[in-house]
């Protein structure tokens, strides 16, 4: 439909490191921003129609770069998973990926799904069928035999099986390939400070999927794994927890200098942590190393501290549907970046244009001339105060309003 409108919010976020902006309109057409003009040089009569919004702030759409939209965000996802038919996943995302649209986030890359599902999830949003924001998959994550999440049905056992997975992958609409570097607390029986591939393995699959045209995401908490990942060509890094069990929970400045100069960026998902402990939960990875989940979560706010000192390109992900976190926990993760140390305009553009930029989505998250005009207006001044982000009363996808208060 892309209906031309003309957007006069009293403040506006442009998705830019000190992108803050007043009195400024926003004209939308064909479901792209044409230009942005003061508020004072909109025509009192136009052929576009006028929305007007004081006491509200206008940003881009939000980016979760790490949703897994097939798992319930309940105690018990793994178990859940398990026992659901791939048509109940299939309802399932379906019904997360209208959260994500209803709560302002216009694209999200989902970091592992079971059987490719999410890929007919994908269709039927474009098709118009269901709501749901822009996606970008990777399918099932490669995982050593019986490894981390085996159970979403990407075991690889040798450079054959990887190559062939990647190439499924890759006709099926993938836009990158997910990678579990070590194992994880959700899958019992992992090491999830162990390597499950060796770095000759790892570059292989990194060159495998750059013959396709797709980057590589690594699951990795170890300092050995997420140094192996940059080494290798490993586009993102997720969690980059920085866990070892002699050592605790902290960052190796020779590993950030590996990271910093391979240009890898990395996805913290602090919030799991901060929700455990919220939810006075233990959490998996600090019981496996002897801490609590207080102790880990203060220490993971060190390592996210040093990474920032570091000028590492960190970008915000959720990993909602993981044991506890819901699908608007993207907003959390934004204001754990500013509880450490960001300001707000940069914690902002973590979810938004540096976020776009990291993901490969040259015309997505800043609100500028020619860009998709994904928006999210929320009642009140963002910039004094950022839990504002949750009084969402307006989405717009395409140009298109998806919610209305």
């Amino acid at each position: 439909m892309n209906p031309k409108f003309i957007i006069q919010p009293e403040w506006l976020f442009t998705g830019e490191h000190n992108g803050f902006a007043k009195n400024t309109a926003i004209v939308c057409e064909e479901g792209k921003i044409k230009e942005l003009i003061p508020s004072s040089s909109v025509p009192e009569e136009s052929e576009y129609q006028a929305l007007q919004y004081p006491g509200h702030t206008l940003l881009p759409g939000l980016i979760d770069a790490h949703v897994h939209l097939t798992m319930c965000g309940c105690c018990s996802p793994r178990q859940h998973m398990m026992k659901e038919s791939d048509e109940l996943l299939l309802l399932r995302a379906s019904f997360n990926a209208r959260l994500l649209i209803e709560w302002g986030i216009t694209t999200a890359r989902d970091c592992g799904d079971r059987n490719g599902v999410t890929f007919h999830l994908r269709e039927a949003i474009q098709a118009g069928i269901i709501p749901g924001p822009h996606l970008l998959l990777a399918g099932p994550p490669l995982t050593s035999p019986r490894g981390h999440c085996y159970f979403m049905m990407g075991e690889v056992a040798d450079r054959e099986h990887i190559e062939k997975r990647i190439a499924k992958a890759a006709r099926q609409g993938a836009d990158f390939i997910k990678v579990m570097l070590t194992g994880g607390g959700l899958t019992p029986g992992t090491d999830s400070l162990g390597l499950q591939f060796a770095q000759e393995d790892l570059e292989f699959l990194v060159t495998a999927a750059k013959n396709y045209g797709l980057y590589v995401s690594a699951h990795a908490h170890s300092p050995e794994s997420i140094s192996l990942a940059a080494l290798s060509g490993v586009r993102t890094i997720e969690h980059a927890s920085f866990v070892d069990r002699k050592k605790g929970v902290m960052a190796d400045p020779n590993i950030l200098k590996t990271v910093k100069e391979n240009g890898s960026v990395i996805v913290p998902t602090n919030i799991p942590a901060f929700n455990a402990v919220q939810m006075n939960r233990q959490l998996g990875l600090a019981k496996e190393i002897g801490i609590s989940s207080d102790e880990f979560l203060n220490n993971r706010m060190k390592v996210t501290s040093q990474l920032m000192a570091k000028e590492i390109s960190l970008i915000s992900g959720s990993d909602a549907g993981a044991t506890n976190v819901s699908f608007r926990d993207v907003k959390g993760e934004i204001k754990f970046m500013k509880h450490v140390g960001m300001d707000a305009s940069k914690a902002l553009a973590t979810a938004t244009g540096l976020a776009a930029t990291a993901l490969g989505l040259p015309l997505t998250g800043k609100i500028s001339r020619g860009y998709v005009a994904d928006l999210l207006l929320a009642e009140g001044n963002l910039e004094n105060d950022l839990e504002v982000l949750e009084n969402v009363k307006g989405v717009w996808k395409n140009g298109n309003r998806i919610k209305n208060n």
